[in-house]
């Protein structure tokens, strides 16, 4: 029913925050591909973002708002649209700004960052 709340408790497998740290350091950060890697994981873990929604990120989505990095107007499941602040929920130190997103030997040539 549309606008019940909820009750019971959530079922699924959660990573500890040791498994979500070895996750996060697993690629090669030494290398562009790997530093893209860790921002994906990084976006993964700290938003709780699924794998289709950050498959469908793009560069119009990374917004600088009040001097603050956000994922903006994100459209989600059901067509939900949020917007996330990557400093607040600890992403954004996770991630360096990389001057190579048009590279193509980083993202291929279909991808959404060029």
């Amino acid at each position: 029913m549309k606008g019940a709340k909820s009750k019971g408790v959530r079922v699924g497998n959660w990573l500890s925050v040791q498994q979500a740290q070895k996750l996060l350091n697993a690629p090669d950060v030494s290398t562009k591909k790997g530093l893209r890697d860790r921002a994906m994981l990084a976006v993964l873990l700290g938003c709780g973002l699924r794998r289709s929604e950050v498959a469908a990120l793009t560069m119009k989505h990374i917004q600088q708002r009040d001097n603050r990095w956000c994922i903006v107007d994100l459209v989600g499941k059901h067509g939900r649209v949020r917007t996330m602040d990557l400093l607040q929920i600890g992403v954004a130190k996770q991630i360096q700004p990389p001057p190579f997103l048009s590279d193509p030997a980083v993202y291929g040539r279909s991808s959404n960052f060029s």
